[in-house]
């Protein structure tokens, strides 16, 4: 299994970009099949790296080699270029089913935009979660949360004023739920 999550974090670039993203999917998949990827690195120049063409050659290898193998990715819309990462695991994909592989790739996609995984993968099983019912779970998940911790914070400081009130609790539930945008 190989999991990636996408992040457009400006600290770190290489959690958007499509060759990062396959490179640590093959670099996962390979921890029990090393003497694949080592045979890719001989024949390589010092310091280069993996180009989105070899990590897809060498994860259907690795895939064929390995059998069953799950890949997820978590927010593709995070992606740089989700068009580039969808064409390479349905290439990868195709690549397995045209070798009559007996080995299966199942590929778990998160994305705001389903349209790219249904574009690359006609027969994708996809469920969609509305923006509602996101707001729902992530509000419940906040105040649970900031109940969880109050309770902490004010069995610590019985009698303190650092106890947190009613209204802190209440600003803080709006400013979570305000940053969360319904992720």
């Amino acid at each position: 299994m190989a999991f990636f999550y996408c992040s457009k974090d400006t600290n770190r670039v290489s959690r958007t970009n499509p060759d990062d993203i396959l490179r640590s999917i093959v670099a996962q998949l390979s921890y029990s099949k090393m003497g694949i990827v080592r045979n890719q690195w001989i024949n390589r120049k010092f310091g280069s790296t993996l180009s989105e063409k070899d990590c897809t050659q060498l994860l259907a290898t690795l895939i064929d080699t390995v059998g069953s193998s799950t890949v997820v990715i978590d927010a593709l819309d995070e992606c740089s270029d989700p068009y580039s990462l969808m064409e390479a695991l349905r290439m990868i994909s195709d690549e397995l089913t045209k070798c009559a592989s007996a080995h299966s790739l199942k590929i778990f996609i998160s994305s705001r935009e389903e349209d790219r995984v249904t574009a690359d993968f006609p027969n994708a099983i996809c469920i969609s979660i509305t923006q509602e019912e996101t707001h729902k779970d992530m509000g419940s998940f906040i105040q649970n949360e900031i109940s969880r911790r109050r309770a902490k914070i004010n069995h610590r400081t019985q009698g303190e004023s650092e106890q947190m009130t009613n209204d802190l609790a209440e600003k803080l539930r709006c400013i979570l739920e305000g940053r969360a945008q319904s992720m």
